[in-house]
């Protein structure tokens, strides 16, 4: 690839994963838990974007823990991640 063409690939993609990550507790909570209409590889990114949050995230943990439900793979294997990342602040939180 083109460095041109690799600058601005990357730079797409740093864009995609801000804009999941701005928008990954909207995506991971709702009243009626994950959005389903969301496709499986936006709500595997949002929980890792919420895993990488580790403190500021422990408040969605029960919302982690719903997609340990979901029908794809990568997407509880993303939520079980980030609540590894997540769970020692979740449990501080919840003591409290």
């Amino acid at each position: 690839m083109k460095p041109p063409l690799r600058f601005a690939a990357g730079l797409l993609m740093a864009v995609v994963a801000a804009e999941v990550h701005a928008r990954a507790e909207t995506i991971v909570v709702s009243p009626a838990g994950p959005q389903r209409s969301i496709g499986a590889a936006v709500r595997a990114a949002a929980a890792r974007s919420l895993g990488a949050m580790k403190e500021a995230a422990a408040g969605v943990a029960p919302a982690l823990m719903a997609l340990l439900r979901d029908g794809d793979e990568g997407v509880r294997a993303a939520a079980a991640d980030a609540l590894g990342r997540v769970g020692r602040w979740a449990r501080g939180a919840s003591a409290s």
